[in-house]
């Protein structure tokens, strides 16, 4: 090779790198996108993607989910069938891709490319807010028998993902994994969360209403109801173990059940005899609060035959029990009636003094 033949290669490589340069020291790049926009459901969000050196390269937008790339818009024309989104330039170097109302379905990454020889590409991830969704729980109820391990589980979901919490029906907090309340695990996935804890030997005290509440700080928190009942024996009251009533006056007895399933009550007399609806006597219960009602027996005339003890017997699918009320007679005709009467007349005329 000559002298000459190896000057001008060098001539030429030295012109190929001075080309190169050039070209590298104009070629477009994007100078401005944001990393990440966060919006929530039905929001309007706008990214931005601002390139120098554009030249004749065009700029594209497009939503990468699931492996899937679909184009949204080539420099100002909007390519995607969907109408919420728009596209527009400003300054000739700012390219903006508007998405109105957005869902779920919008999340994800999103890619400003610039079609030059070598294309450039820069990613901003979308994030949609949601507010928190309770997915499962035992909403229908449990009926667990006493001294039994029941499982609790309550899951949730949302973004981000919603933080659960368990509350009695007063509102107090559960304190979980301590005291009764074990075994309490929080399992977080990429789309859900689940809460689980365990109420350890369940007695009738802990039956009730456990609220699972979700919240992420988005919307209102979810909350479910969790209705746990617990099987129990009859427990039988008696607010009077000794009434009084006068020959001929009108009286009731009464006692107060409480048990789960809610128990069948029947009144029996001082000869063990059922008492049913008919003559003087009308049984009657009427349904309270915490699975108690009040059976009383109404006696419209009383008569000698009726002084004794009575038996007010409730009876469920756990078992029975039996309480006893003692009916015995004051002196005078109808001396209570008449002093509740004397009572509410006296109580009647005062009212319409201080009223005068």
């Amino acid at each position: 090779m000559t002298i000459v033949v190896q000057h001008l290669l060098l001539i030429l490589v030295a012109l190929y790198y001075a080309v190169s340069a050039q070209q590298d020291a104009v070629a477009p790049r994007i100078t401005e996108i944001k990393d990440t926009i966060t919006a929530r459901e039905g929001d309007t969000i706008e990214m931005t993607c601002k390139v120098e050196n554009l030249g004749l390269n065009k700029v594209v937008w497009m939503h990468v989910k699931d492996g899937v790339y679909r184009i949204l818009s080539t420099h100002d024309i909007r390519v995607t069938a969907d109408e919420r989104m728009s596209v527009s330039i400003q300054n000739g170097d700012q390219f903006n891709l508007q998405i109105t109302e957005v869902n779920a379905q919008d999340a994800g990454k999103y890619q400003c490319q610039v079609t030059a020889a070598k294309v450039i590409v820069r990613n901003t991830t979308v994030i949609i807010q949601i507010p928190p969704v309770i997915t499962e729980s035992e909403t229908e109820g449990q009926v667990v028998q006493e001294g039994t391990n029941v499982p609790m589980s309550c899951a949730a979901m949302g973004v981000p993902l919603p933080q659960i919490s368990w509350q009695r029906q007063d509102g107090s907090l559960i304190p979980l994994g301590s005291g009764k309340y074990r075994n309490y695990t929080t399992t977080y996935t990429a789309e859900y969360v689940d809460s689980n804890f365990t109420i350890t030997d369940i007695q009738k005290e802990d039956r009730g209403i456990y609220k699972c509440v979700a919240n992420n700080g988005v919307g209102n928190p979810d909350e479910r109801d969790v209705m746990l009942n617990v099987e129990f024996l009859p427990i039988v009251t008696i607010p009077r173990l000794k009434h009084n009533a006068a020959k001929g006056g009108i009286t009731e007895l009464e006692c107060v059940v409480a048990g789960f399933p809610d128990p069948f009550v029947t009144w029996f007399n001082q000869m063990n005899e059922e008492i049913t609806d008919f003559g003087d006597f009308k049984p009657m219960n009427v349904k309270g609060a915490n699975d108690e009602k009040t059976s009383t027996l109404a006696i419209s005339t009383v008569r000698p035959e009726y002084f004794g003890k009575y038996r007010c017997h409730a009876k469920n699918d756990v078992g029975q029990a039996d309480a006893f009320i003692e009916l015995f007679e004051v002196s005078g005709v109808a001396t209570a009636n008449m002093l509740g009467i004397a009572l509410w007349t006296l109580l009647a005329s005062l009212s319409s003094l201080l009223m005068a």
